[in-house]
């Protein structure tokens, strides 16, 4: 992948700054001025110490006045004596923070810091004191309500005449939002540092004009130009995308300029050496300038050429199936006629020496005539499951309804020969090719009537259900065909959708066994699946799922 910036023309050279570096520079342009304002704290202090006047006969006058200069500043500000010993917080430290003395007017550090932050701040603090040095610390301080906030805090060092250290004056500035941006956009860099020294995405910066001046050596190695060739400013968008996708790219980054971001789409490279790669690319706004644009670009050379592999299976797998298919239809056609002159000239000489075989030879004929029927069912059934795919008709909204209706109205004999009964719910309407829609509920409800108990009426029920799709599954309507009959082993699940494939005698249940293949390939003619779940002497539940469009 590739993450392009476009940059105004005036900057041909390597990336002079991000974001996210202006975004700092701010915030410390920020932390500067506030720090600027304790400077002017301590200077306003030393003027009110100047101003003390012994005849006034109030020695604490200028302490007085420089408790309302610290109670009127939007800061937390405190002083302490020259050995650290707190003596003195303003209003906003309580108010606040919720920060309150000792009974014996002494300074709690545990309640106002951050456990995190303690530690590191006790120390800078002990080294000021025995240094006389100023500090400055980031930490978190405790609010009012529990929670915590980012400060900057400050300690300046007052000295009298004597260049002794007389007074500790510190303040703290809320920074939270600051720092909370700040970390923001550390976590976004090292997400981007992550992408950028990855083999499979490429970064590159360019300008707005199209000049190619930055990029990492995965997207080099893409476009096979080496970094001395791309700080000559000579390697260009427009040089290296063929002329039939320019006008792709323009629309993209009008769409980013415009929206923010644009869709991902499919383009191609032409890399130094002549090779065209295909490529996939987005855009998105860097920031509110609208000069800037990330994109992020994929080689899909690899995934082309297994498109294309896969392409070319399916189409043989197809041209195959179609094969398949003429070619049951073919012989199944032409075989029927050899199979009805067997069965005519059986049924002749069968009538012609009608009372003249002895029992023995009576039940030859009758095998081989049963033989040839079953043969003739079995074709029948052949060519109707060759017709699934080459005599479909074309899709259209079907109600189900109708159409399970017609199915069992065609099964009214056999419903009748077992006592049985069918209960059908609401159905939906589904695009589908409606004679197909009646033949796959015929095979399942026939199916249905046909494995029941020998000593138990058969009950099928069908009811359908909406799912809205995900892991493992798709999104449409199922529709669901219980019976109460004899079951079978989920082990042979797959196995009876198979041609001619029977779990039972014939002896026991007549039948093909081609009812459910023919059902199977319906579904799968139209995008959906079946499936059974069963259990021996329990019944089975069919489900057939038929996708939304």
């Amino acid at each position: 992948m590739e993450i392009f910036c476009m940059k105004q023309e005036n900057k041909p050279g390597r990336n002079q700054g991000s974001s996210a570096e202006q975004t700092r520079e701010e915030l410390t342009a920020k932390i500067q001025e506030q720090d600027k304002k304790i400077r002017e704290l301590e200077a306003k202090i030393k003027i009110l110490e100047s101003r003390q006047e012994p005849e006034s006969g109030d020695p604490n006058g200028s302490r007085e006045r420089f408790q309302q200069l610290a109670d009127a500043m939007p800061q937390l500000v405190w002083t302490a004596e020259p050995d650290g010993e707190v003596d003195y917080y303003n209003k906003r430290m309580e108010l606040y923070a919720g920060i309150s003395r000792e009974d014996d007017g002494s300074w709690n550090w545990s309640p106002v810091l951050h456990p995190e932050d303690i530690e590191a701040t006790v120390q800078a603090w002990n080294h000021s004191v025995e240094t006389g040095e100023a500090y400055q610390i980031e930490h978190r301080v405790r609010m009012a309500d529990g929670s915590y906030r980012w400060h900057l805090s400050r300690g300046i060092p007052a000295t009298g005449e004597d260049g002794k250290l007389v007074k500790w004056y510190g303040a703290a500035t809320d920074i939270h939002e600051q720092k909370v941006i700040e970390q923001e956009l550390r976590s976004s860099e090292k997400r981007l540092r992550r992408l950028a020294d990855s083999n499979i995405i490429g970064i590159a910066y360019r300008t707005e004009s199209g000049v190619i001046y930055d990029a990492n050596d995965a997207y080099l190695n893409l476009i096979g130009y080496t970094r001395e060739e791309l700080e000559t400013g000579n390697v260009r968008w427009d040089k290296i995308t063929p002329e039939e996708y320019i006008h792709l790219d323009l629309e993209a980054a009008a769409v980013a300029k415009k929206q923010g971001a644009c869709k991902p789409y499919e383009k191609e490279y032409i890399r130094k050496d002549g090779k065209r790669i295909p490529i996939l690319i987005g855009y998105a706004l860097l920031d509110e300038s609208k000069d800037d644009y990330i994109g992020f670009v994929l080689d899909l050379s690899e995934l082309k050429i297994a498109q294309k592999s896969l392409q070319e299976y399916t189409d043989k797998l197809e041209q195959s199936n179609k094969e398949l298919e003429n070619f049951a239809f073919i012989a199944s056609h032409d075989l029927q006629e050899p199979l009805r002159k067997v069965q005519a000239f059986g049924e002749r000489i069968q009538k012609r020496l009608e009372g003249k075989l002895d029992t023995q030879t009576e039940d030859f004929f009758h095998r081989m005539l049963d033989a040839a029927e079953r043969m003739q069912a079995m074709i029948d059934a052949l060519l109707n499951l060759s017709r699934i795919s080459t005599r479909g008709q074309t899709f259209e909204p079907v109600d189900l309804n109708a159409a399970i209706k017609d199915a069992v109205a065609n099964l009214e004999e056999r419903i009748k020969e077992t006592n049985g009964q069918v209960i059908i719910e609401k159905m939906p309407s589904v695009n589908a090719d409606p004679d197909q829609m009646r033949q796959l509920f015929q095979n399942l409800i026939n199916n249905a009537l046909k494995y029941h108990k020998p000593d138990e009426p058969p009950i099928v029920s069908v009811w359908a259900a909406r799912t809205s799709g995900g892991i493992g599954s798709m999104a449409g309507f199922r529709i669901f065909v219980k019976d109460n009959g004899i079951g079978f082993d989920e082990r042979f699940s797959d196995q009876i959708f198979l041609p001619f494939h029977r779990l039972v005698g014939r002896s026991q249940y007549e039948g093909t066994g081609i009812g459910l293949a023919i059902c199977q390939k319906i579904v799968e003619r139209h995008g959906g699946e079946i499936t059974v779940n069963s259990k021996p002497g329990h019944g089975s539940i069919f489900s057939v799922t038929f996708p939304d469009n």
